[in-house]
Protein backbone atom coordinates (compact mmCIF):
# COMPACT_ATOMS: atom_id res chain seq x y z
CA UNK A 1 0.00 0.00 0.00
CA UNK A 2 2.86 2.42 0.14
CA UNK A 3 6.22 3.43 -1.54
CA UNK A 4 8.46 6.54 -0.93
CA UNK A 5 9.73 8.13 -3.98
CA UNK A 6 12.62 10.70 -3.85
CA UNK A 7 11.68 13.39 -7.16
CA UNK A 8 15.21 14.79 -8.37
CA UNK A 9 14.68 17.23 -10.71
CA UNK A 10 17.46 16.82 -13.33
CA UNK A 11 19.52 19.31 -14.86
CA UNK A 12 20.95 22.47 -13.29
CA UNK A 13 18.52 22.27 -10.26
CA UNK A 14 19.36 19.97 -7.07
CA UNK A 15 15.83 19.89 -5.57
CA UNK A 16 15.00 16.62 -4.10
CA UNK A 17 11.77 16.42 -2.27
CA UNK A 18 10.81 12.69 -0.48
CA UNK A 19 6.83 11.68 -0.91
CA UNK A 20 4.74 9.39 0.88
CA UNK A 21 1.70 7.86 -1.22
CA UNK A 22 -0.37 4.62 -0.98
CA UNK A 23 -2.30 2.73 -3.53
CA UNK A 24 -5.78 0.21 -4.08
CA UNK A 25 -7.84 -0.82 -5.93
CA UNK A 26 -9.70 1.75 -7.11
CA UNK A 27 -8.15 4.55 -5.39
CA UNK A 28 -4.81 6.21 -4.11
CA UNK A 29 -4.24 8.08 -0.66
CA UNK A 30 -3.29 12.14 -0.59
CA UNK A 31 0.18 12.50 -1.44
CA UNK A 32 2.62 13.44 1.73
CA UNK A 33 5.80 15.45 2.01
CA UNK A 34 8.43 13.91 4.12
CA UNK A 35 10.31 16.62 6.39
CA UNK A 36 13.74 15.59 7.35
CA UNK A 37 14.48 15.11 10.75
CA UNK A 38 16.43 17.59 11.92
CA UNK A 39 17.56 16.24 15.13
CA UNK A 40 19.14 13.12 13.08
CA UNK A 41 23.19 13.40 12.47
CA UNK A 42 22.40 14.17 8.62
CA UNK A 43 19.39 15.56 9.31
CA UNK A 44 17.86 13.29 6.72
CA UNK A 45 14.94 11.11 6.44
CA UNK A 46 14.37 8.77 9.77
CA UNK A 47 12.35 5.97 11.05
CA UNK A 48 10.61 9.15 13.20
CA UNK A 49 10.25 11.22 9.84
CA UNK A 50 8.51 8.01 8.42
CA UNK A 51 6.13 7.82 11.02
CA UNK A 52 5.27 10.97 10.86
CA UNK A 53 4.76 10.78 7.13
CA UNK A 54 2.10 7.79 8.31
CA UNK A 55 0.47 9.21 10.57
CA UNK A 56 -0.54 12.36 8.00
CA UNK A 57 -1.37 9.65 5.09
CA UNK A 58 -1.82 6.23 6.09
CA UNK A 59 -3.31 6.09 9.41
CA UNK A 60 -6.77 8.64 8.10
CA UNK A 61 -7.20 5.93 5.72
CA UNK A 62 -6.52 2.65 7.66
CA UNK A 63 -9.10 0.00 7.64
CA UNK A 64 -7.24 -3.01 8.63
CA UNK A 65 -8.82 -4.47 5.91
CA UNK A 66 -5.60 -4.57 3.42
CA UNK A 67 -2.01 -5.07 4.20
CA UNK A 68 0.72 -2.89 4.35
CA UNK A 69 3.45 -2.65 1.89
CA UNK A 70 6.88 -1.37 2.03
CA UNK A 71 10.42 -1.76 0.74
CA UNK A 72 13.12 -2.91 3.49
CA UNK A 73 14.92 0.22 3.43
CA UNK A 74 16.24 0.82 6.85
CA UNK A 75 13.83 3.49 8.27
CA UNK A 76 10.75 0.56 7.60
CA UNK A 77 12.33 -1.96 9.02
CA UNK A 78 13.86 -0.36 12.52
CA UNK A 79 12.85 -1.51 15.71
CA UNK A 80 11.02 1.70 16.27
CA UNK A 81 8.73 1.28 13.11
CA UNK A 82 7.88 -2.24 13.74
CA UNK A 83 6.80 -1.02 17.31
CA UNK A 84 4.84 2.05 15.46
CA UNK A 85 3.15 -0.51 13.42
CA UNK A 86 2.07 -3.03 15.95
CA UNK A 87 0.79 -0.23 18.19
CA UNK A 88 -1.02 1.13 15.38
CA UNK A 89 -2.58 -2.44 14.59
CA UNK A 90 -1.15 -2.16 11.04
CA UNK A 91 -0.62 -5.91 9.42
CA UNK A 92 2.26 -5.24 7.05
CA UNK A 93 3.63 -7.78 3.88
CA UNK A 94 7.18 -8.95 4.86
CA UNK A 95 8.76 -7.87 2.07
CA UNK A 96 11.47 -9.73 -0.33
CA UNK A 97 14.40 -7.70 -0.21
CA UNK A 98 15.13 -7.58 -4.14
CA UNK A 99 11.90 -7.36 -5.56
CA UNK A 100 11.39 -4.60 -7.49
CA UNK A 101 8.74 -6.87 -10.43
CA UNK A 102 6.56 -6.73 -7.76
CA UNK A 103 6.22 -3.36 -6.59
CA UNK A 104 3.02 -2.21 -8.23
CA UNK A 105 3.77 1.32 -7.04
CA UNK A 106 7.18 1.90 -8.35
CA UNK A 107 5.21 2.18 -11.66
CA UNK A 108 3.00 4.75 -10.19
CA UNK A 109 5.89 6.70 -9.22
CA UNK A 110 7.49 6.40 -12.73
CA UNK A 111 4.28 7.56 -14.30
CA UNK A 112 3.88 10.68 -11.56
CA UNK A 113 7.39 11.88 -12.59
CA UNK A 114 6.51 11.85 -16.05
CA UNK A 115 3.62 13.70 -15.80
CA UNK A 116 5.83 15.78 -13.75
CA UNK A 117 7.84 16.47 -16.46
CA UNK A 118 5.16 16.29 -18.88
CA UNK A 119 2.96 19.04 -17.25
CA UNK A 120 5.95 20.90 -15.95
CA UNK A 121 8.71 20.93 -18.75
CA UNK A 122 10.45 24.14 -17.09
CA UNK A 123 11.27 22.13 -13.82
CA UNK A 124 15.50 22.81 -14.60
CA UNK A 125 14.51 26.17 -13.75
CA UNK A 126 13.80 25.52 -10.52
CA UNK A 127 16.38 26.72 -7.85
CA UNK A 128 16.79 25.37 -4.56
CA UNK A 129 15.13 28.24 -2.63
CA UNK A 130 12.05 28.00 -0.29
CA UNK A 131 9.97 29.69 -3.35
CA UNK A 132 10.78 26.93 -6.13
CA UNK A 133 10.75 23.80 -3.31
CA UNK A 134 6.70 25.15 -2.89
CA UNK A 135 6.62 25.39 -7.05
CA UNK A 136 7.49 21.59 -7.00
CA UNK A 137 5.33 20.58 -4.26
CA UNK A 138 2.55 21.88 -5.89
CA UNK A 139 3.19 20.24 -8.76
CA UNK A 140 4.39 16.74 -7.48
CA UNK A 141 0.75 16.54 -6.05
CA UNK A 142 -0.61 17.69 -9.28
CA UNK A 143 0.74 15.11 -11.06
CA UNK A 144 0.08 12.42 -8.35
CA UNK A 145 -3.66 13.68 -9.16
CA UNK A 146 -3.21 13.01 -12.69
CA UNK A 147 -3.03 9.38 -12.07
CA UNK A 148 -6.23 7.65 -12.27
CA UNK A 149 -8.09 4.64 -10.70
CA UNK A 150 -8.07 3.08 -14.09
CA UNK A 151 -4.47 2.78 -14.18
CA UNK A 152 -4.11 2.01 -10.90
CA UNK A 153 -6.27 -0.83 -11.38
CA UNK A 154 -4.58 -1.90 -14.54
CA UNK A 155 -1.62 -2.41 -12.41
CA UNK A 156 -3.33 -4.50 -10.25
CA UNK A 157 -4.52 -6.64 -13.14
CA UNK A 158 -1.31 -7.46 -14.28
CA UNK A 159 -0.02 -8.81 -10.75
CA UNK A 160 -1.12 -12.42 -11.49
CA UNK A 161 0.91 -12.20 -14.66
CA UNK A 162 4.10 -10.27 -12.78
CA UNK A 163 3.99 -13.77 -10.01
CA UNK A 164 3.57 -15.89 -12.82
CA UNK A 165 6.87 -14.28 -14.47
CA UNK A 166 8.59 -13.88 -11.43
CA UNK A 167 7.86 -17.68 -10.42
CA UNK A 168 9.28 -18.62 -13.97
CA UNK A 169 12.70 -16.16 -13.71
CA UNK A 170 13.35 -17.98 -10.15
CA UNK A 171 12.68 -14.31 -8.15
CA UNK A 172 15.46 -12.74 -11.13
CA UNK A 173 14.16 -9.34 -13.01
CA UNK A 174 11.33 -9.82 -15.62
CA UNK A 175 9.77 -7.47 -18.40
CA UNK A 176 7.64 -6.27 -15.67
Amino acid sequence: MKELVNVTVHGKSRLSIMVWGAIWRGGKSDIVIIIRDQTARRRGYTSLSYQQALEEGLLPIWTGFRHFQQDNARIHTSESMTNWLLEHGISWIDWPAHSPDLNLIEHIWKQSKLNIRKMFPHLDLLKNNEVDRAKLIKYIKLAWAAITPEQINGLIDLLPRRLDACIRARGWYTKY
